[in-house]
């Protein structure tokens, strides 16, 4: 994941392309299953174990991205470690809805405006 963030040019760019490959992990993980909600409520204590180490990995991209526009004055995040938790917290609340199979849903939409409301509250105005 950090290896496809860090492709990106701008912050902008890079949170955009952070939110946007996390949501279409996500969503193909759940085209898998025939019933991923009832496996993912099954197995729920299994699956947190083991996101463990990936929320940390995911909390770094987040604060790096968060660092990164602060230093480049694109930012203005007052404590990046609580912002990246709560945006990898935001987040994982958007992968129940996708991952309880939600028909009809616009991924691509959807994560635009995910990304508008991230980039709206840390842009300096």
């Amino acid at each position: 994941m950090s290896d496809f963030v860090g492709r990106q040019d701008s912050v902008q760019e890079k949170l955009a392309a952070y939110i946007t490959r996390k949501m279409e992990i996500v969503c193909s993980i759940s085209d898998f299953y025939r019933s991923p909600i009832e496996e993912y409520h099954e197995n729920f204590s299994l699956i947190e174990k083991l996101r463990a180490e990936t929320d940390k990995e995911e909390i770094g991209i987040i604060k790096e991205i968060l660092g990164e526009g602060n230093r480049q004055g694109v930012f203005n995040v007052q404590d990046i470690d609580m912002t990246a938790l709560n945006m990898l917290n935001i987040l994982k609340g958007l992968e129940h809805y996708y991952i309880g199979g939600k028909k009809g849903r616009n991924l691509k939409k959807a994560m635009e405006n995910m990304v508008s409301l991230f980039l709206n509250g840390l842009i300096k105005r």
